[in-house]
């Protein structure tokens, strides 16, 4: 009875994708015939559907029964969830992925400190114990790769929103593509200043918010509220493309790095790479390309639980009016 069913989901933003597709799957096999809504214990790193919801950034050990009551008082919220199709031209012709978007898709520097993250802790997993430990290492490699390697701005790329090209702003190193209003640990990227031509950020509108940024100092900025993103576009159909190196576009032996919901991937001549044992070549060919393209539609809407107003999340007990 999936009206009166709620799910709890612990664990990290990735967990939480996985949940709801694999509840989706359910349904379209007819096991289940209404949808089932999902509240969430965080568990992750940097928890962004949870801090979307209100549950919190972290669990810290309070009492489940409390937690169970909060999942089954809280209101609903739908969620639009979108399909991310990833075509990269290799060696061996083109290649083509797709995943499923709950939270971001971002393309350049950001996701070239998630790969470095990433790619670390698949070796070295000792290394990663806890929450703090990993954003600890996060905070490290976003110092050690100030502003990535690639400029969106020049030339190399671009960015196509419902049709209509957009300017991607000078000194653009990374630019994420937003459907919450949570990022990397908290992080508000479209912010909650009105603005001529744009419209507040919402997770059930069918839209999705387009910001870019020029590295780990503009990045430290909005975290500290002191500085704002580069709002470049809202729209339901994105396209994304790499240009010949000739025309500004990436160099290969460098590759470059997006992600989904915090899942990185890098792309270089040879094709798409998400094994995080792949090395990129340094002497690539004169004539090599990096030839990518991203296509980001809406998929479907699911059901979520946001934590009882009145309280500090799900973990905690909610206030109760007179």
């Amino acid at each position: 009875d999936g009206g009166n069913t709620r799910f709890l989901v612990c664990g990290g933003d990735g967990t939480v994708g996985w949940a709801l597709q694999d509840l989706e799957k359910l349904r379209e096999s007819g096991v289940i015939t209404e949808d089932v809504a999902i509240s969430v214990l965080p568990l992750g790193t940097g928890n962004d559907m949870a801090r979307t919801l209100g549950c919190g950034g972290g669990y810290h050990g309070e009492a489940m029964l409390q937690v169970l009551r909060n999942c089954a008082m809280g209101d609903i919220q739908k969620l639009d969830r979108w399909k991310v199709k990833i075509a990269a031209v290799g060696v061996d012709g083109t290649e083509e992925k797709e995943i499923f978007m709950c939270n971001y898709f971002s393309i350049g520097w950001d996701a070239q400190v998630a790969r470095r993250f990433h790619c670390l802790r698949e070796k070295k997993p000792h290394l990663f114990k806890n929450r703090h430990t990993n954003k600890g290492w996060y905070a490290y490699f976003s110092i050690a790769h100030l502003t990535g390697n690639f400029d969106c701005s020049k030339g190399g790329m671009s960015l196509e929103v419902d049709g209509k090209e957009k300017k991607i702003p000078k000194g653009c190193v990374s630019f994420n593509i937003l459907n919450i209003p949570s990022y990397s640990g908290g992080t508000n990227l479209w912010g909650l200043s009105a603005q001529p031509g744009f419209t507040p950020q919402k997770t059930d509108d069918g839209k999705l918010e387009v910001v870019g940024y020029s590295g780990a100092i503009h990045m430290l900025g909005i975290r500290g509220g002191f500085r704002k993103s580069f709002r470049i576009a809202q729209g339901s159909n994105i396209v994304v493309k790499t240009k010949a190196q000739s025309a500004g576009g990436p160099n290969p032996a460098r590759g470059i790095c997006c992600q989904v919901d915090g899942e990185p991937y890098v792309v270089d001549h040879k094709g798409f790479h998400e094994d995080a044992s792949y090395e990129l070549t340094p002497g690539a060919p004169a004539s090599a390309n990096i030839d990518l393209t991203v296509t980001i539609t809406h998929h479907a809407v699911s059901t979520l639980v946001m934590a009882p107003s009145g309280g500090g999340g799900c973990c905690v007990k909610p206030k109760m009016a007179d």
